[in-house]
């Protein structure tokens, strides 16, 4: 089995190798959500020190998705509202969630969760030569 990582393709064993680097970090929380043996809906929390508002940190959430035959059943509802949970009990003084612009469905459940898009502009840069 390939996963798509990074810049190129990874082996299972390459994206295993990640998932646990990452598992094995504590500003780093990686949510889902399984209905039985399937993995429906997952989210990546990170925790972010910081010098602005009092030091208190912020976090980030990447990679949200929910399987497309479960979308529209609460399942991404779910991660996220556990990884704001985790982010306030860690006192961030804000989250991020970046999206494409053209996802206005998720966009729809983000808003749902408390997220404002309106806010503040979000900015990506990827090096040269990336999608």
């Amino acid at each position: 089995m390939n996963f798509r990582y990074g810049q190129g393709t990874a082996t299972g064993i390459e994206a295993g190798e990640a998932l646990r680097a990452l598992t094995d970090r504590q500003d780093v929380h990686m949510l889902v959500c399984e209905l039985g043996q399937t993995l429906i809906a997952t989210c990546m929390l990170a925790i972010i020190p910081n010098l602005a508002c009092g030091a208190k940190p912020f976090g980030i959430i990447e990679h949200v998705v929910t399987l497309a035959a479960h979308r529209g059943r609460g399942y991404g509802r779910l991660v996220l509202e556990h990884a704001l949970d985790l982010a306030w009990s860690a006192h961030c003084c804000k989250v991020h969630l970046l999206s494409g612009t053209q996802r206005t469905e998720a966009h729809r459940l983000y808003e749902s969760v408390g997220f404002v898009g309106n806010v503040e502009s979000g900015f990506v840069v990827k090096p040269k030569g990336t999608a």
